[in-house]
């Protein structure tokens, strides 16, 4: 077992138990105690969890990890959505790209598939991946650039997204659950994402599977009446996915 599956184990294990010593995780793991504490501290910077005297317990998810590690997990995932979310792109279509690794790995896919279409989006990267496709307008929208997470945000960028009519709403959250609907940690992010689903006639949401933990992020984006469809790697018959279809909302399995 590598590194990073390893994290993902130990997060999950704190979510459900809420606090593990380093010991149980060098037990459980094979590893040594001093190991077990350097992953404690990755997952720590990863917002999911704090470290106590004896391990560390679960923090709920709350806080936004760091784009470059998000930028690298769950790649091949992202990749299967963002080839799943191209494919419900009408020729001729005008659409919104949101901020956010999943929706980099939609506008991948629109590069290596073009179509002819408007995409209008925050993220630097996603509009300078589908740049050079001559079949494709590209409009990015003004604002405030975090430069963290290379999008914009600001009542510029909110201003800007209320001139617009989008067929379909491609959005980026941090969590969707059938009771909270999609969320998100931030309120400048989400006060974007928010203008983008109004002005779309179709919402659709990108998730990988650790978006669907059941837990909720700190600012709610969208209510679940709102979406129209996820899309997901998560198991279709996973409690998570079974509750979003129970509640009307499409699941589109990647």
């Amino acid at each position: 077992m590598d590194r990073a599956d390893r994290l993902d184990k130990i997060r999950d294990q704190l979510r459900i138990r809420g606090e593990l010593t380093f010991d149980s995780i060098a037990r459980e793991y094979g590893i040594s105690s001093m190991t077990a504490r350097r992953d404690i501290e990755a997952l720590e910077r990863h917002g999911d969890v704090r470290r106590v005297r004896h391990g560390a317990v679960y923090t709920g998810g709350l806080f936004e990890p760091p784009f470059a590690d998000r930028m690298v997990r769950n790649d091949l995932a992202k990749r299967a959505i963002g080839m799943a979310a191209r494919d419900q792109i009408a020729d001729g279509d005008t659409f919104y790209v949101d901020s956010g690794t999943t929706a980099i790995a939609l506008a991948s896919a629109i590069a290596d598939r073009p179509l002819r279409g408007t995409m209008i989006t925050p993220n630097l990267t996603a509009a300078s991946i589908v740049a050079g496709c001559t079949t494709i307008w590209v409009e990015m929208i003004g604002g405030r650039v975090r430069s963290e997470e290379l999008t914009v945000v600001g009542p510029d960028a909110v201003d800007r997204l209320r001139e617009f009519r989008f067929d379909t709403a491609f959005l980026g959250v941090a969590r969707i659950t059938a009771a909270g609907g999609a969320s998100d940690y931030g309120i400048d992010e989400t006060r974007v994402k928010q203008a983008a689903a109004t002005a779309a006639r179709r919402r659709i949401i990108l998730a990988d599977t650790t978006k669907l933990d059941g837990s909720d992020a700190a600012v709610r984006v969208l209510e679940p009446r709102a979406i129209d469809l996820v899309i997901t790697d998560a198991d279709p018959r996973s409690e998570p996915v079974r509750a979003l279809v129970d509640e009307g909302i499409g699941v589109l399995h990647a």
